[in-house]
């Protein structure tokens, strides 16, 4: 004889199969965080939305196909990285950061000594990258509380879903746990339920009120990488490269140097303060040509091009050439003695020449101009080419 079971019992044996099937709430977060720290390299669309906590407003949205590889060396975040997006690439190898106009063709880099000198903080705050580092801080601090709420579906990801609640600390832009008195911060993480991967990460001004929703979508573990990705110095080599600083010159300078477009104009006059302590005039050399080297210190191209206008200096001197370095970012001499010494420059060094720089559309260094007797361009470029720079002292001195 079969014994009938109560529809309410039935339901308690399901609930306790359902239970026993399924992860507890920690071993869900250590799978998630065993997952993360698996983790080489990985590819996904990140996306964006940053709201106004006075209004609640949406304030930006923005999205960009982010990779990073976690095999790199780096000591300042743990990872290279490049965010791309069709206008624009913003990238990390380690030592320097970049951003490229892809409509100007213009490349800007930076030395990075800290997470403050990275280009492309809204991409990596609360990124795959932060939550990385994250995820350990998280469990093992006892102050920490996770709370599982009904599971969600994220993009038609089926999802679990916890908040996170912090008594007197908060989550730092660098993707740190700090501490901040008198005040609570809560977050949501919502996880992949078949691959334990992040898929969303909300951080909230107060319950319910959203700062930040950071998804991440179409997650590849395994993408194909290259190291011109993420070294600037090895992508891009139509576009011309800018260090910040130079940069900074080409944005507020509206008259930007097309090379060689100068060619036969006559050459704005200037008066300007030498190293030896006099004030040299343009009108005033007596030369037969007069070459400009505009630079500033540890520019990489100035550097590279100092043993060679050195050499033609000594070589074209006899032939009536006049060679001067203009330093245009600086606005007295500090420490330019030393640098000039340093760096072993042999011919007269200008400075304070600012406004001279912006007249003439310099927009980085090193940038040449040759002018002949008559005080008109017979050459001027950006950068320096020793064949081209050579080419036009020679057909202008017969």
């Amino acid at each position: 004889m079969m014994m009938k079971l109560k529809p309410t019992f039935l339901l308690f044996l399901l609930g306790i199969l359902f239970c026993s099937c399924t992860d507890s709430d920690r071993e869900i977060l250590l799978k998630t965080n065993k997952k993360l720290q698996e983790l080489t390299t990985v590819q996904y669309k990140a996306a964006f939305k940053n709201y106004n906590p006075m209004t609640g407003e949406l304030g930006k949205s923005d999205s960009a196909i982010a990779l990073y590889d976690f095999k790199s060396n780096d000591t300042i975040i743990g990872a290279q990285y490049l965010f791309a997006k069709k206008s624009i690439d913003i990238g990390f190898n380690g030592l320097s950061s970049f951003f490229t106009n892809k409509e100007k063709k213009q490349l800007v880099y930076n030395t990075v000594k800290s997470p403050d000198d990275l280009f492309g903080m809204p991409f990596n705050m609360f990124s795959i990258q932060q939550l990385r580092n994250l995820m350990p801080q998280m469990l093992s601090d006892t102050s920490v509380q996770f709370k599982r709420l009904s599971d969600i579906f994220i993009n038609g990801t089926a999802c679990y879903k916890f908040d996170i609640l912090m008594r007197g600390k908060g989550i730092d832009m660098n993707g740190k746990i700090v501490q901040r008195k008198n005040s609570n911060r809560s977050y949501s993480i919502m996880i992949g339920k078949k691959d334990y991967l992040p898929r969303q990460f909300i951080s909230y001004f107060e319950e319910d009120s959203p700062a930040w929703i950071i998804s991440y979508n179409n997650l590849d573990l395994s993408p194909a990488i290259n190291d011109s990705l993420f070294n600037y110095s090895l992508r891009n080599p139509d576009y011309k490269k800018y260090t910040q600083d130079e940069y900074k010159i080409v944005s507020t300078n509206g008259n930007i140097l097309k090379d060689n477009s100068y060619k036969g104009k006559i050459a704005l006059n200037w008066t300007l303060p030498s190293m030896a302590g006099d004030l040299v005039t343009l009108s005033q050399i007596d030369a037969n040509l007069v070459m400009l080297e505009f630079w500033f210190p540890y520019c990489t191209g100035c550097v590279a091009a100092t043993r060679d206008i050195n050499e033609i200096q000594k070589k074209y001197k006899d032939m009536g050439l006049r060679v001067f370095g203009v330093e245009f970012t600086k606005p007295d001499s500090t420490k330019l003695t030393d640098y000039i010494s340093k760096m072993k420059i042999e011919y007269p060094i200008l400075y304070a020449a600012k406004k001279v720089a912006s007249d003439y559309g310099v927009s980085s260094g090193p940038t040449i101009f040759i002018i002949n007797k008559a005080g008109k361009f017979v050459y001027s470029r950006t950068g320096f080419i020793k064949k081209e720079v050579i080419n036009a002292i020679e057909s202008n001195t017969k």
